[in-house]
């Protein structure tokens, strides 16, 4: 066959092979060249704008292909803000057109049920949960003529949507997990704060008591506390090697003491050395927190990486 065959001249044989040929040839994905969504930037300060949740984040799903027609799922999750009820509520958009009828059935609105919220530490009868999703493609798959919703049956778009919600999910769940985290270190320096006069009180009783007896540490203890005697006894009969940290640390504890008798020590100063380690192990434990989460690593090196560059920089000069 020539392209200046008439048609009339092709035969079945023709078609079927004609049919095999097509089957057989490779045609390149399409790509989202000709798509244009409405951004992860912008979706996210309409949301900010219109309902100021408390928490919110986007993603974008990428290029995805249905029957051949190229398509991108954009998706955003907030928490909380106003006028919004409790539970699911979903916002839908095709082409940057709002979808308001017949939600129920929606791809969206099915995604949306199926993702097990609660392994995002969000719970979905409780919180105020606002789903949007925006679907941009150069065909739509529209469920009957009055394309109010986009039938679940379009398996690659409810795959994109599930996985730009999950997504979503993730973000919200590592600034939860980083907000009650910070939560509970507040709740628990302020119960260590409250027993610090009480602990500095009896700490700074028992040292002077032992600075009026006249008493070592050692000595005090073994007088008051035969126990531990006998444990010291058995520890040196088992670990001979600690014997010079056992001597170290009770020449510190002497050394104490006699900053107590001489007056260098009072019940102001346990107070503000335990108010100094608290604070200092707050932020110990929030530094490993955050580098767990992988929130501030980054930025560490940058500024050490700064620092080493400046460094190198008064030198040259220097030279």
């Amino acid at each position: 066959l020539t392209p200046s065959d008439p048609l009339l001249q092709v035969s079945d044989k023709h078609f079927v092979r004609l049919y095999q040929l097509l089957r057989e040839a490779h045609f390149d994905e399409a790509d989202g060249d000709c798509l244009s969504p409405a951004g992860e930037y912008n979706l996210r300060l309409g949301i900010m704008k219109e309902l100021r949740p408390i928490m919110v984040a986007t993603c974008n799903a990428g290029v995805g292909i249905h029957e051949g027609n190229p398509f991108i799922v954009e998706a955003g999750v907030s928490l909380g803000g106003k006028n919004v009820p409790t539970g699911l509520t979903v916002f839908r958009f095709a082409n940057r057109i709002p979808l308001l009828f017949e939600g129920g059935n929606d791809v969206v609105t099915r995604s949306a049920s199926k993702l097990k919220w609660d392994a995002y530490k969000i719970d979905p009868n409780r919180d105020r949960v606002g789903v949007f999703v925006s679907i941009v493609s150069t065909k739509i798959p529209f469920k009957g003529t009055s394309k109010e919703y986009i039938g679940e049956d379009a398996t690659s778009m409810a795959e994109s949507v599930l996985q730009a919600l999950r997504l979503c999910a993730l973000q919200l769940k590592t600034k939860l997990v980083r907000a009650q985290a910070a939560k509970d270190r507040k709740e628990r320096k302020k119960v260590l704060y409250r027993y610090i006069p009480d602990v500095a009180r009896a700490v700074f009783g028992v040292l002077e008591t032992t600075v009026a007896k006249g008493k070592t540490t050692r000595s005090f203890l073994e007088a008051d506390r035969p126990e531990v005697n006998k444990r010291r006894k058995l520890v040196a009969s088992m670990e001979t090697d600690s014997d010079d940290d056992e001597m170290k640390g009770d020449d510190q504890e002497d050394g104490v003491l006699e900053m107590v008798k001489s007056g260098l020590v009072k019940e102001e100063t346990l107070v503000s050395k335990l108010s100094s380690y608290i604070d200092q192990l707050d932020g110990d434990q929030a530094l490993d927190l955050a580098m767990k989460l992988n929130d501030t690593k980054e930025e560490v090196y940058l500024t050490a990486r700064k620092a080493v560059l400046g460094t190198e920089l008064q030198q040259q000069r220097v030279s």
